[in-house]
């Protein structure tokens, strides 16, 4: 859930509970009545959803073929045509980005005024209780189970303390029986209601909401309605015959200028305003008959709304239908490469999300078409291709199924600098294979990724992709991806083809950016060098399973040596270990392939079946990070 829509729910719920105060109110029982509130403060406190319901399976709408203008650059010696390409201008880009965006203003902004009301509510609740516990003095007079004391100069009975929690009584209170077994009656009430917690959590709600009036209003108004539901409690406990006798007792405690018990205050308070008097007097008065009907409805319309506020559908296709790839007649390849395959910039008129989650899906639908265009006899040589997003995973999309592991959060694409941006998920390809499954079938292990429904003889390719817009360019192309296929580990290197190679290749991430702090210094830049091995040594960990040599279950970071420097570059000799998974023969072959047999050996002693690996690492400062800290970044070797 984003901001707005968060702000937008909260202000939802707080109306639909006012509504409700408003035309039941008086017709349920005051307890109901405050537990309406327990619906704000949920929205209030919980970001996100608590449930996603199913949305109708997507075979009642069955998905349209979608042909896009979309643009592959041909394998080398290619000549034939290419698909026409669009010919929308890209979106303008700045010179320079601002100082600072608006979201940013408003995160400083909302961040200074949460200060300042928390920092409010914690001085007042230390002084209130600072206060209670240098001046309280037990009272002996009360029978009670929970601790009392009396406090001089106290506006009124109040009860303070979390988890133990103690009454504390005016010495006009303590000295009078009547209005005594008044005071703590309704504290025991409070204290039955959990209202010490309640206040805690309507401070909270106050300085996370502070720019809210809705949620200032609504503080006063669940501070009252618990306050009514303690009086009705208290006239309940007491008996009948006392009801009068407790409204004079309010009446009695009514005039106070200020109160222990404030919207800022975790402790309870019997006292009130002139307003809220009148109403808990008129409620002692006149109390009104409750109505079965409106129980009824309260519960029935408190239901419907939680269920708006709390839950949401899974999408059901909207923009993200699967999508069919056409062919392009005169495109031709020997085999799949994603770093070919580039797609025109496009004007939107969506938001940031649904932009990202077309250019990936027009990227993906561009590289698909080279699965058409490989030649006969290739296992992959597909007779039809769908790009699925994943937003369907567990959607009941009747394709994917249960097939699917990452849920399709899509990343923000990011113009920070105007000079880039970036798009990236998990995107997968339906891809029915031309010779049929038993063609890829020996490609894998543990059984084929198989589609569902009408696409039970397609193949699952799921791939995490990232894509990259230079500024002037106006071009979407490749910046890495991840082939999650749970493929066979590799056989004699003699066989590995090139688009083995280019796969593991790009499992090997050097483009990451380091953030050292705000100072540029020795210790920095040392610390630059050092975060990188460790996360490169970590994504062998987390290489997907495509049958990459160097997917690892453990890895050791030995020395990192920084060898020399300049403002802009550093240069270190990186030495780490690697346990294959798949043994250490097809790790070594690769190793060497990449890096040359001086850079890597075979592990001894307590790295017996590790791979040893030394690394000329080269990072570049990174300038277009418009932030307060240092980054740095590793450059991919030639």
């Amino acid at each position: 859930m984003t901001v707005p829509e968060h702000l937008l729910w909260a202000t939802a719920v707080i109306l639909a509970v006012l509504l409700l105060r408003q035309t039941l109110g008086r017709r349920i029982p005051a307890l109901g009545r405050y537990a309406l509130w327990l619906l704000v403060a949920l929205r209030l406190l919980v970001p996100g959803r608590l449930a996603v319901w199913p949305a109708p399976a997507a075979e009642e709408a069955v998905p349209t073929p979608v042909t896009q203008a979309v643009q592959t650059l041909p394998a080398e010696g290619s000549e034939g045509e290419r698909a026409p390409a669009q010919t929308t201008a890209p979106p303008e880009t700045g010179e320079t980005a601002p100082a600072l965006t608006a979201g940013q203003v408003c995160l400083a902004l909302w961040l200074t005024g949460a200060a300042a009301v928390g920092g409010w509510f914690l001085a007042g609740n230390v002084r209130l209780y600072r206060r209670l516990r240098r001046d309280r003095v037990p009272c002996a007079k009360a029978d009670c189970p929970v601790p009392v004391y009396v406090v001089a100069d106290l506006p009124g009975p109040c009860l303070a303390g979390l988890f133990r929690p103690a009454i504390y009584l005016p010495p006009a209170v303590a000295d009078d029986p009547a209005a005594c077994r008044h005071a703590l009656t309704h504290e025991l009430c409070h204290r039955a209601h959990g209202d010490h917690f309640w206040a805690l959590l309507r401070g909270i709600c106050l300085t996370l909401w502070w720019f809210h009036p809705l949620v200032w209003v609504s503080a006063v108004l669940s501070r009252r309605d618990g306050e009514l539901a303690c009086d009705a409690g208290a006239v309940k406990r007491l008996g009948e015959g006392e009801r009068i006798p407790y409204g004079r007792t309010l009446v009695a405690l009514a005039a106070q200028a200020a109160r222990p018990g404030g919207l800022l205050l975790s402790a309870t308070s019997m006292g009130a305003g002139r307003q809220e008097l009148m109403e808990r007097v008129t409620s002692m008065t006149r109390p009104k008959q409750i109505s079965k009907l409106a129980v009824s409805l309260t519960l029935a319309l408190s239901l419907l709304v939680g269920t708006a506020a709390f839950t949401t559908a899974a999408q059901s296709g909207n923009g993200y239908l699967p999508r069919q790839v056409q062919p392009d007649p005169g495109l031709t390849v020997a085999a799949l490469d994603p770093t070919a395959v580039t797609i025109p910039d496009f004007d939107w008129t969506g938001g940031r999300r649904s932009y990202e989650a077309e250019v990936l899906i027009r990227w993906m639908s561009a590289y698909g078409q080279q699965f058409y265009a490989l030649p006969e006899g290739h296992p992959w040589k597909a007779g039809d291709v769908w790009v699925v997003p994943n937003v369907f995973y567990g959607r009941g999309n009747g394709i994917l199924g249960g097939a699917g592991e990452k849920d399709g959060t899509y990343t923000n694409v990011v113009d920070r600098t105007g000079r880039e941006r970036h798009a990236g998920t998990w995107v997968t390809l339906a891809i029915k294979p031309a010779g049929g499954i038993q063609a890829v079938e020996p490609l894998f292990r543990g059984g084929v990724p198989r589609g569902t429904g009408a696409f039970a003889d397609y193949v699952l390719l799921q791939y995490h992709v990232q894509l990259i817009c230079e500024a002037g360019d106006g071009q979407w192309r490749h910046r890495f991806s991840s082939p999650s296929w749970n493929t066979l580990p590799p056989g004699d290197p003699e066989t590995w083809t090139a688009e083995q190679l280019a796969m593991w290749e790009s499992n090997l991430i050097w483009e990451r950016s380091m953030n050292v702090g705000e100072t540029d210094t020795a210790a920095s830049r040392q610390e630059a060098g050092e975060q990188w091995a460790d996360y490169y040594a970590g994504a062998l960990l987390t290489a997907p399973n495509n049958g990459n040599p160097l997917k690892a279950d453990d890895f050791r970071v030995g020395s990192v040596t920084l060898l020399s420097q300049t403002a802009d570059t550093l240069s270190f000799r990186v030495e780490l270990a690697f346990r294959p998974i798949w043994g250490t023969e097809g790790a070594m072959a690769f190793c060497t392939l990449q890096y040359g047999a001086d850079a890597c050996a075979l592990g001894t002693g307590e790295l017996d079946e590790y791979v040893t690996l030394t690394l000329p690492l080269t990072m570049e400062r990174d300038t277009t990070q418009i932030t307060p800290w240092i980054w740095w970044t590793g450059v991919r070797p030639d």
